[in-house]
C-alpha cells in the first residue's frame, strides 16, 4: 500500500479539500517523538511544520487555511477517521515522505504525511536548521510540498515547490507558479466573519445627563463584534435591520463600515440608533445584520436580546418615558456572546 501511496504523490490528485464547509480549514495533528533527536527532535518537526503551514496561509494567497496542533501516540496512516496527520517512520519507495490521502469522489476528508527515516535507498538523514547540509533533507522544504499534495496540488517542472525534491536544498518558500495553482483549487484568498458580542450602549457620549438610559429622541449605539477566520483582509459595510413586536417601540439606524479586517483580527461595527417612540414594558428584540465585504459577498448575522422600556417618575415622564434596556444593577449595557460556530455560512453575492 504505501508504494501505491508513492505513486500517487507524484501523479496529479483527483480530490482536494475543498469540499469542505467554508471555511476551509484542514488541522494536522502533529506526531513527532520519533523525529531524529540530530534533526532537532520533535520540537524540530513542530517548528518546522508550523513555518510550512504559515508559508502556504500567508504566501498561497488563498481561500484556505492550514493548521496544526501537536498530539501524543500516532497517527492513523490512511484510516477514515477524518484525521489529518504528521508523523514518522520508515517506508518503502525512494521519496523521503509518503501522502496518504483519504478521498470520496472528488472530496478529500483527510491526508495524512509520514516523514521517512528510512527508505528503499537507506537511511534518510533530516535537518531543521537555518542552511541545507549535503545528503540531507531540509525539513520544512519537504513538509511544503508534501503538504501541497495533500492540498491537491500536482507535480510540476515549473517555479514550484511541487518540483523535484533535493537533497542539501532548504528551498522555504512557495514558488512563483504556486499561488495561482491553489487559488484554481480553493478559491482566491477569503475573508469569513464570525459574531463574538453583541451589547447596547446608552448615553454613549457621556456627560452630566448621563443615566445609562434611552429615551425617545436620543442616541444609542447597537455594537456587534466579529473576528475574520478567513485568510485574507478586506474593507466591510454593515447595514442593520431591528425587529420587534412592540408597536409603541420604533428606531431608526445608521449603516456602518470598517476598513480592512486581518486574518485573526476583531472589529466592532457600531450602529447608531435614535430612539423614536417608546413606551413601558419588555420587549424582545431581534437584529439581523448584513456584513458585506468589498467584494459583495454577505455575511448575513442574527442576535437577539431583551429591551425593557421604563416609565414613571424614575424614568420619564408621561409624555416622554424613558427606555432601560440594560438587564441589571450595572445599568448601561447588555453583553450577549454567540456561539461562533453557528454563524460560519457565508451567502455569496
Amino acid at each position: 500500500m504505501a508504494q501505491l501511496i508513492l505513486l500517487l504523490a507524484t501523479t496529479a490528485f483527483g480530490a482536494d479539500f475543498s469540499g469542505q464547509e467554508d471555511p476551509v480549514t484542514p488541522e494536522f495533528s502533529v506526531y513527532g517523538a520519533d523525529f531524529p533527536s540530530d534533526a532537532g527532535g520533535p520540537s524540530g518537526l513542530v517548528s518546522a511544520v508550523s513555518f510550512a503551514t504559515r508559508t502556504w496561509n500567508v504566501q498561497g494567497d488563498a481561500a484556505v487555511e492550514l493548521r496544526h496542533a501537536t498530539a501524543a501516540g500516532g497517527g492513523d496512516l490512511g484510516g477514515a477517521d477524518g484525521l489529518s496527520t504528521i508523523d514518522v517512520g520508515t517506508g518503502t519507495g525512494t521519496a523521503p515522505y509518503l501522502v496518504f490521502p483519504v478521498d470520496v469522489g472528488d472530496d478529500r476528508s483527510s491526508c495524512d504525511i509520514r516523514l521517512l527515516t528510512s527508505n528503499d535507498s537507506g537511511p534518510v538523514a533530516w535537518t531543521t536548521g537555518a542552511t541545507g547540509v549535503p545528503d540531507t533533507y531540509d525539513t520544512e522544504t519537504v513538509l511544503l510540498q508534501a503538504l501541497g499534495s495533500c492540498l491537491g496540488l500536482a507535480p510540476s517542472a515549473g517555479d514550484s515547490v511541487m518540483a523535484p525534491l533535493s537533497a542539501g536544498v532548504a528551498d522555504r518558500d512557495l514558488g512563483a507558479d504556486d499561488p495561482a495553482a491553489l487559488a484554481a483549487l480553493y478559491g482566491p484568498a477569503a475573508i469569513v466573519l464570525t459574531p463574538w458580542s453583541h451589547f447596547v450602549i446608552y448615553d454613549p457620549g457621556g456627560g452630566d445627563d448621563a443615566d445609562g438610559r434611552g429615551e425617545p429622541g436620543e442616541e444609542v449605539l447597537f455594537r456587534l463584534q466579529v473576528r475574520n477566520e478567513g485568510t485574507a483582509a478586506y474593507g466591510v459595510s454593515g447595514h442593520a435591520v431591528i425587529d420587534f413586536t412592540n408597536a409603541s417601540l420604533s428606531f431608526t439606524l445608521a449603516d456602518a463600515t470598517h476598513g480592512d479586517i486581518a486574518p485573526g483580527e476583531f472589529a466592532v461595527f457600531a450602529f447608531t440608533m435614535r430612539i423614536d417612540d417608546c413606551e413601558p414594558g419588555t420587549t424582545d428584540v431581534q437584529a439581523r445584520v448584513d456584513l458585506t465585504d468589498e467584494r459583495g459577498d454577505v455575511y448575513p448575522i442574527d442576535v437577539d436580546f431583551p429591551l425593557q422600556c421604563g416609565g414613571g417618575p424614575d424614568t420619564g415622564t408621561d409624555d416622554e418615558p424613558k427606555c432601560n434596556c440594560a438587564t441589571g444593577p450595572s445599568g448601561g449595557w447588555l453583553a450577549i456572546f454567540a456561539a461562533a460556530s453557528l454563524f460560519r455560512r457565508r451567502r455569496s453575492r
